[in-house]
């Protein structure tokens, strides 16, 4: 036995039986008339309540505060759309933070952890004979001259001289002592025919008198003899022969 089929609509009357109609059943028999036009109507409010039903589910689910709460944690505005996701700004400084207090950030090819030098690739120390770093000499260091490792720049150079020749005078009488001892000085002299004069130096040298040297201070040619003699580290003697006037004079020692 087959069910009556069902339309989904609304029949506008339920079909009277007539005293005339024949007893007849089937699909379109006079006898399931009123019953497919019921089931008709019965299907039609069926669906009808079940669609206002899903409206309504649809206008609540719009109208949830959150309505994924199953797998949702953030449900304001666009963002209860979307999955929970921590707090990437601050996952982000706590990394970071992490990082600047860490004592190597880089081990994996750093090998100095100590200050900003942390940030640089590890380099040797320079050598006669292996680029590298070097470090720069102190004033003092430069002064003693004997660090064999520091560099000199050009101002601590500078400032070496300057303190090797402190006590130089570039006068017309006057002196300089260079790096290893060696002092010269000069000067000039009046000086008489047939005397002596004794000169002393403008510093005694601290070790030894080396060697002077006299002139005359004349425009023309003169065949005078004018020597040193009695020479010692404070002082010396120059002679004149028949010459009277200034001279010249020129030492070396240490």
């Amino acid at each position: 036995m087959a069910d009556l089929p069902q339309v989904d609509q609304w029949d506008a009357g339920i079909y009277q039986l007539e005293t005339t109609d024949a007893v007849l059943g089937g699909v379109n028999g006079p006898d399931n008339i009123q019953a497919k036009q019921l089931a008709n109507r019965t299907l039609y409010l069926k669906n009808l309540i079940e669609n206002i039903n899903t409206a309504q589910a649809v206008a609540d689910h719009v109208a949830a505060t959150d309505p994924h709460n199953q797998y949702l944690t953030t449900p304001e505005g666009d963002g209860r759309y979307l999955q929970s996701v921590p707090d990437a700004a601050a996952i982000a400084a706590q990394a970071i933070t992490a990082h600047k207090a860490a004592t190597d950030p880089h081990n994996q090819y750093l090998t100095t952890p100590e200050g900003d030098t942390r940030y640089l690739q590890s380099v040797p120390t320079a050598s006669t004979t292996a680029k590298g770093i070097v470090e720069l000499a102190t004033q003092a260091e430069a002064l003693t001259g004997t660090d064999a490792a520091r560099a000199i720049t050009a101002s601590r150079l500078a400032y070496v001289f300057n303190q090797k020749f402190a006590n130089s005078s570039l006068a017309s009488t006057g002196y300089m002592k260079f790096p290893g001892g060696l002092m010269i000085q000069w000067g000039s002299a009046s000086v008489v025919a047939n005397a002596s004069i004794t000169v002393t130096f403008p510093v005694a040298f601290p070790s030894a008198f080396f060697v002077g040297f006299s002139s005359a201070n004349y425009s023309s040619d003169i065949a005078e003899l004018i020597h040193v003699h009695a020479a010692s580290k404070p002082r010396m003697s120059i002679r004149s022969g028949s010459y009277t006037g200034s001279v010249y004079w020129l030492v070396l020692g240490y």
